[in-house]
């Protein structure tokens, strides 16, 4: 039987210092030739099998892909060629509207195929993820999602601060993670802008939950925090609060709110972000609640996957907004 250091070394080079197909990847998609992974195997017993197998399984568009290298930076690659193309297919659509007319409609035409076709090449991939929370921070990594913020002027968005004392009718602070919707309309976005900006964020998420598809393991988890937080001797926190609801609530998670089916908790501990770091979690999402107009609710565990793409005023939020819905 194979060992690991067996299958790595690098077997006889049968094209002396010329490897065409090794070239031929490294014109592609000259980046592979810095990554670690790929330098390891393209040495390896069985990697020129594979290769003519299925060649494209390197590039992004095979059947294997996602199962060689690692897919979350090729669809990062096809997310920054797809926006590039997003970006010169509306200058040519303003060009058009300038007085460039039909020439630069044709542009604009040609622009929109090779969105098209770069676009199933990403699905693909994407499909092929066999983890679901990876297949999931993949899906909403390709999306525009929204924070709102009583500031302005953020470059760079963490985890509050854990408060010393309390208030009378004062939430605990979402020290586990920052919260973001998926929906541009979510009337959650304004109300937290006001007096502040929204945020638009390109979101590069490694592994999300879901809270409505939880695997077992992660259930079982949780069921086992829950437990230990809800005995008596714990069930009050700083200044005698609650720890079940008013720091964790664990149990609006797991099984909705009281008299509710809404899981999205106020706010979110820190204790349990760590839980599910441990897991490799960075991400979470909700389900939408049963209020007018919302969303689903992204929470980030790691702030340092929020990339700040755009901040838009609280004053000229409304016309972003029919704007973003409505592009021209």
């Amino acid at each position: 039987m194979a060992t690991p250091e067996s299958i790595a070394a690098p077997i006889e080079n049968r094209f002396g210092d010329y490897n065409p197909l090794m070239d031929l990847l490294n014109q592609l998609n000259p980046s592979l030739q810095n990554d670690p992974v790929f330098q390891k195997v393209s040495g390896a017993a069985g990697f020129m099998k594979d290769l003519i197998e299925d060649p494209f399984n390197y590039l992004g568009g095979g059947a294997g892909a996602g199962a060689k290298l690692a897919i979350p930076p090729l669809i990062a690659k096809y997310n920054d060629e797809i926006r590039k193309l997003k970006f010169n297919y509306g200058r040519e659509m303003r060009n058009a509207d300038g007085g460039d007319g039909q020439f630069a409609i044709d542009a604009a035409n040609k622009i929109n195929r090779k969105i098209k076709t770069l676009t199933n090449k990403r699905d693909k991939a994407i499909g092929n993820i066999k983890d679901p929370g990876e297949r999931k921070a993949a899906e909403l990594s390709l999306i525009d999602i929204f924070h709102g913020s009583p500031k302005t002027g953020i470059e760079t968005l963490m985890l509050p601060k854990e408060l010393n004392k309390l208030r009378t009718g004062e939430r605990f602070p979402s020290s586990g993670g920052v919260y973001t919707v998926g929906n541009i309309a979510d009337p959650r976005l304004k109300s937290f802008s006001e007096k502040g900006s929204a945020y638009r964020i390109n979101p590069d998420f490694n592994k999300t939950l879901d809270i409505e598809n939880m695997p077992s393991d992660v259930r079982g988890s949780l069921d086992d925090m829950l437990n230990y937080i809800s005995r008596p001797s714990r069930d009050t926190g700083k200044n005698n609060m609650p720890l079940r609801r008013m720091q964790y609530q664990l149990d609006t998670m797991l099984e909705g709110g009281l008299g509710s089916v809404n899981k999205t908790p106020a706010q979110f501990s820190e204790d349990i972000a760590n839980q599910l770091t441990k897991m490799d979690y960075d991400s979470i999402v909700f389900p939408p609640r049963n209020f007018k107009g919302e969303g689903e609710t992204i929470l980030s565990l790691n702030p340092s996957n929020l990339n700040i793409a755009e901040e838009i005023p609280f004053d000229q939020l409304d016309d972003f907004i029919r704007a973003y819905i409505n592009p021209k």
